[in-house]
């Protein structure tokens, strides 16, 4: 069996930047020093990519389609609306930001300077805001959802709520536990977004 097929050959090359993007940084990573690391060349990475902006957002979502928290955290998002579906997609969101954190600080900090990174931090942002408007969706459809929110900034303060940027300043920053940050998050989201108070 030939298993030097373009998907090797494309799962290769994002592999090798990620890792390089964790190990050196993402600013730090050049496309010649990715194509390098995987063996092959710099115009294989264009070939592959187009460019680096092509290659930074296929590098985060391949790292999101090989995470198994990914995957459940989808599936969370498309059962029944209801407290444990919220629970259970923080949980597995903030098990994933663990998995991804390197690499996000840097895509997050570069997003603010670089195009090629804010087309990648705004792919995966929109990815997660579109799982989370899921679960809004089934909190409104069973009437859970208070009337006091419409759907789009329901989606809005959730996604706010469990951005990156809480999950650092909490567990990193002022070192609550994980189970602290979320369950605090979870009872937070509950009462702020849901006619039950319970």
């Amino acid at each position: 069996m030939d298993t030097d097929t373009p998907l090797d050959t494309r799962n290769l090359l994002l592999e090798a930047a990620w890792r390089l993007a964790v190990e050196r940084g993402l600013a730090q990573v050049t496309l010649a020093q990715i194509g390098a690391a995987a063996g092959l060349t710099r115009q294989t990475v264009y070939l592959y990519f187009g460019s680096r902006s092509g290659l930074l957002v296929d590098m985060v979502r391949h790292r999101d389609a090989a995470s198994a928290n990914a995957r459940k955290m989808v599936a969370a998002a498309r059962t029944q609306p209801a407290r444990k579906s919220v629970e259970r997609f923080v949980r597995l969101w903030f098990a994933h930001v663990v998995d991804i954190l390197p690499v996000a600080r840097e895509l997050a900090a570069a997003a603010l300077s670089d195009e090629d990174a804010r087309s990648a931090w705004r792919d995966r942002m929109d990815a997660q805001r579109a799982l989370i408007r899921e679960l809004v969706d089934g909190l409104a459809e069973t009437r859970q959802l208070s009337r006091r929110w419409t759907r789009e900034d329901a989606t809005d303060w959730f996604w706010s709520r469990v951005h990156l940027d809480v999950w650092q300043q909490l567990v990193i920053e002022r070192r609550w536990s994980a189970e602290r940050a979320i369950s605090r998050i979870v009872e937070s989201l509950w009462a702020d977004l849901t006619e039950s108070r319970r």
